[in-house]
């Protein structure tokens, strides 16, 4: 069963985190753009210094009163330039908690779909293996039953050389049991040949699924806190009702931003149940 944040009414969790990320991220478009000006200040205004401190160097002259200005000139717009590379850090560090909110449905489908098809994949291995090894024990009765019959073949042919005095034929029977003994043994290869490579892919299989899983449940749990946080914002009030009351009732529950619920045992264990269901199995 697919989860969706959005199956019931919901409260416009999910998409007022996308209007906080669309504003975010324009103040980090504007805050990057006025760093790019601002750096280009910055370079022009340090070339001109390092102008007039070469030329001062080279007339061996003191640091000029110029000089002293442009260095000031440089420092104001070195911090500028610090101060707005500080500024574009803290908006992407606001930005990356609801960029994986606003990614976590198309993620979840991803994942899900990539386990779906890894294990779907093992079934198919596994039902072409039980196939290859099928074939390859019946080409093996019929290789042992070929070679049976020639070795007989075989053992009465030189008596019919013996016995005939004139040009001696080769039986056709022998013929084609030579023929189809060759036959019977390129089958064999080929089978063989593709069973070592279903056991390849079924030994890189293990690995991919279990990958695939960590990463469709990291997807899930993102989706269930969209949910829970949709469902639960209608009743928020009362949450901050009870932290705040109980906060003024005991001040050694100094945080009072948070509130701690506890989940009853079969509530719990149905919702184990669900999540085990959600995962696709062989």
């Amino acid at each position: 069963m697919k989860l969706n944040p959005f199956r019931k009414k919901t409260s416009g969790y999910y998409d007022a985190i996308k209007v906080k990320f669309d504003d975010t991220h324009r103040e980090l478009d504007a805050t990057q753009s006025e760093l790019a000006k601002a750096q280009a200040e910055y370079d022009k205004e340090n070339a001109s210094y390092q102008q007039i401190r070469d030329a001062a160097s080279c007339y061996a002259l003191s640091n000029t009163e110029k000089q002293s200005r442009q260095h000031k000139v440089v420092s104001e717009w070195f911090n500028r330039v610090s101060q707005l590379e500080s500024d574009v850090s803290q908006i992407k560090s606001r930005l990356q908690p609801l960029r994986r909110i606003l990614e976590a449905p198309q993620r979840y489908d991803k994942t899900q779909a990539t386990l779906l098809r890894l294990v779907e994949q093992r079934r198919s291995l596994a039902a072409e293996h039980n196939k290859t090894e099928a074939l390859i024990a019946n080409v093996d009765k019929r290789q042992v039953d070929v070679e049976t019959r020639m070795a007989a073949e075989t053992t009465a042919a030189p008596r019919q050389m013996i016995a005939t005095e004139g040009y001696f034929v080769v039986p056709e029977s022998l013929t084609r049991l030579e023929v189809e003994l060759r036959l019977t043994h390129a089958s064999m290869v080929n089978l063989q040949q593709q069973r070592d490579a279903v056991a390849v892919q079924n030994k890189e299989l293990p690995a991919q699924i279990r990958d695939a899983e960590r990463a469709f449940i990291r997807a899930r749990a993102v989706i269930a806190e969209i949910d829970l946080h949709e469902q639960l914002m209608p009743v928020m009030n009362l949450f901050a009702r009870a932290a705040a009351t109980r906060h003024q009732n005991s001040r050694r529950h100094e945080d009072e931003y948070k509130f701690y619920v506890e989940i009853p045992h079969e509530l719990l264990e149905f919702a184990r149940s669900e999540l085990a269901a959600e995962v696709p199995s062989a």
